[in-house]
């Protein structure tokens, strides 16, 4: 259910950086789900923080 809400975001490589600190995942995303996602793969929030920006990085 992530990846259609990672394609929401709009691309720009000058958010290079934006992406890297996770701040894009969570403007678009939100708190809530990103808590969702992690509670449901066993992960800390910051961990599914880093897998979706890793993930919106490689997937332009």
């Amino acid at each position: 259910y992530m990846k259609p809400l990672l394609e929401r975001i709009p691309q720009n490589p000058l958010n290079s950086e934006a992406i890297a600190t996770g701040y894009l995942v969570v403007k678009y995303i939100g708190l809530d789900l990103i808590g969702k996602m992690a509670e449901e793969k066993q992960l800390n929030v910051q961990e599914a923080i880093a897998i979706l920006s890793c993930y919106l990085e490689t997937h332009p």
